[in-house]
């Protein structure tokens, strides 16, 4: 999959159960091979039948369940604007001149 489509890329335009204009994201919020679908809403059907034929349905909570197991931290359950990226342990997404003290930041 890596070959075909990247991490944290996009392809639009795809044709996929015969609906054009489907957009896929190679994304993950649990650690594994992951895609995220944009399906225009007239096919969304469609394109959900053709996937249910071939796959699983292991339900949203598992997603928290499997990226818990990671160590991944979602903004709605594990993450708030209550603690700071060091207190949430997740330090190392902040950026380097932030880290020395540069209070310039706006973001």
């Amino acid at each position: 999959p890596d070959a075909l489509q990247p991490f944290s890329t996009a392809r639009e335009d795809l044709v996929l159960a015969g609906v054009p204009g489907v957009r896929c994201l190679r994304l993950t919020f649990v650690g594994e091979l992951g895609f995220e679908l944009h399906v225009p809403a007239a096919g969304a059907a469609a394109v959900y039948e053709a996937l249910a034929a071939d796959t699983r349905d292991a339900g949203y909570r598992a997603m928290d369940s499997l990226s818990a197991d990671k160590g991944y931290r979602h903004w709605h359950a594990d993450l708030s604007n209550a603690e700071t990226p060091f207190e949430a342990g997740i330090g190392f997404t902040v950026a380097a001149r932030l880290k020395s003290g540069d209070t310039n930041f706006l973001g």
